[in-house]
């Protein structure tokens, strides 16, 4: 019993503060910062308290003034998975987070900074993917920049300049350092002994003026500065660790730790901020798999996909081609039905992305039918005939990869003939043949069609709506109008279950009124009346 008062007393303290959530969106005002009300990141930022996080919601975020914070252990990041907001700065705006222990992930940041100051700065650099089209420099951190993408056009992607006093301790993993200048500028400016360790794993160091510059300046005889990088399986070939014609001293230190590469590292489009790398990089599979190693890269791919990581930011993703048509095969010729197509899929596709193109040989409008499965491996669709005109066709089928939506090369199938059957050709066996109806029984009906919204941009797709009374295989034509006639632009079957159901008008429809036809069918052959929607692409 002795220690019930001290226990009693325990009790009675406050519990410690957590650190606030802030959320702000695209177009958001000076709200709460909270899930439902969420504010812009001006306020977020004047709002921030120690330990606090800013997460930002998918979006452009068009900012004309800096966005300065001090606050010790403030994240701002933005969402785990899908595109990583933009933070655009105009002017010579820029993102300074200067707080110890303060963490920037998951971003995208463009801007134009002066000379010497970088677009985004923060201790820890986590995932962030940073451009300065200016003076200035791509990034610049203290303590580790990570799966992470700094960029110039005149200056450093990153720098860290005027270093003085206490060690400074730099872990660079997978990352891409390009500038004008240097891909890489360290500084000193030291009165006091200064010292500053890099380890650099799976980099990427480019630069005009040389890849790596690192130059330990000393205010005054004496001062000590060490100044070191130690890089292992990165690339770069043009160092430079002069002294500057400071007061004396050892020059700075490049330690080859191994597996480090120095011919072109293989960029997609350098002039144009492209820093991706291409098809036979020597950068490609060059990278250590030695742990530790985040899940992802700067954009989401899996850190490794070939045999080992790669160097740099990005994963090395090629687009093979959408699919190996199994049926049918190049100048064959189909009769009767169904027609049945089966692709492979050598890697996940962005959802809705896999469609088979119908296009006839006589020039009349191509019928494209959106397919589903989605994720790699082999797939089947079974088509109607009776809705596809005979005639010879070229069948193409492709795919975008799902996370930057590059369209795959289409794998094809030319010259196939649609034919109908010869005759005298026997019909297809009585068990094959839907049993008819019982008397009175119901076949499945659309209810309640419509396309929101009514009338759309072609870049953004509406979506159908309506209720399916009954288990069926659903048809869906999109059809366009031309003149005094619809012309069809899209075909799609699937097999549905009762109940209601969502479906996407796809991208790609011209500007001009259009149509959606939906008829069901059931397992007994059952067919439902044709249900009709106008909207119109604008």
């Amino acid at each position: 019993m002795r220690f019930l008062p001290a226990l009693v007393l325990l009790a009675l303290l406050p519990a410690p503060a957590r650190a606030a959530v802030l959320h702000v969106a695209p177009g958001a005002g000076a709200a709460a910062c909270s899930v439902a009300q969420p504010c812009d990141l001006p306020t977020a930022f004047a709002a921030a308290g120690t330990g606090d996080e800013i997460v930002l919601a998918a979006g452009v975020y068009a900012q004309d003034g800096s966005l300065p914070s001090p606050v010790p252990g403030l994240e701002v990041r933005g969402p785990q998975s899908g595109e990583p907001p933009l933070i655009a700065f105009t002017g010579t705006a820029r993102l300074s987070l200067f707080g110890d222990g303060a963490r920037l992930a998951r971003v995208r940041v463009t801007g134009a900074p002066t000379a010497g100051l970088p677009v985004a700065q923060a201790p820890s650099l986590d995932h962030v993917v940073a451009r300065s089209t200016g003076a200035g420099d791509g990034c610049s951190a203290s303590v580790a920049v990570h799966d992470s993408a700094c960029s110039s056009t005149g200056g450093a992607g990153l720098a860290l300049r005027s270093l003085n006093g206490s060690g400074l301790n730099l872990d660079l993993r997978s990352a891409t350092l390009v500038g004008g200048t240097y891909g890489l500028e360290v500084r000193t400016f030291a009165v006091e002994a200064t010292s500053a360790a890099i380890t650099a794993r799976n980099v990427i160091f480019r630069g005009l003026s040389g890849d790596v510059r690192l130059d330990p300046f000393r205010t005054a005889p004496g001062t000590t500065v060490d100044l070191a990088l130690t890089a292992a399986h990165s690339r770069y070939a043009i160092t430079n660790t002069a002294t500057d014609g400071s007061a004396g001293g050892d020059p700075a230190q490049i330690v080859d730790a191994g597996g480090n590469v120095a011919l072109d590292p293989g960029f997609r489009d350098l002039e144009g901020g492209d820093l991706r790398l291409t098809d036979g990089a020597i950068t490609v599979d060059a990278g250590s798999a030695t742990a530790p190693l985040a899940a992802t890269d700067a954009r989401g791919y899996p850190r490794t996909i070939g045999s080992a990581p790669d160097i740099g930011a990005y994963e090395h993703v090629s687009v093979p081609p959408a699919a190996v048509l199994g049926a049918p095969a190049p100048g064959a010729t189909l009769a009767g039905e169904p027609l049945t197509v089966r692709w492979t899929m050598p890697r996940d596709a962005q959802p809705g992305s896999v469609r088979l193109r119908l296009v006839p040989r006589d020039g009349l409008p191509a019928t494209t039918v959106d397919l589903a499965g989605e994720t790699a491996g082999t797939h089947e669709v079974t088509l109607e005939r009776a809705l596809i005109p005979d005639g010879l066709y070229d069948l193409a089928l492709g795919y975008r990869e799902p996370i930057e939506g590059r369209e795959a090369p289409e794998a094809t199938a030319a010259g196939v003939r649609l034919a109908p059957p010869p005759p005298g050709t026997p019909l297809p066996p009585a068990a094959e043949t839907p049993a008819p109806a019982p008397a009175g029984a119901a076949g499945p009906a659309i209810v309640g069609l419509r396309v929101a919204p009514r009338a759309f941009r072609a870049a953004r797709p509406g979506t159908a709506r309506f209720t399916l009374t009954a288990p069926a295989r659903v048809t869906v034509i999109t059809e366009r109008r031309a003149g005094r006639r619809w012309v069809r632009v899209g075909f799609a079957t699937r097999s549905l279950r009762a109940g209601r159901t969502t479906l996407r008008v796809r991208r790609g429809l011209r500007r001009a009124p259009h149509r959606v036809r939906i008829t069901a069918r059931d397992a007994a052959g059952r067919r439902s009346a044709p249900a009709t929607a106008a909207f119109r692409v604008s």
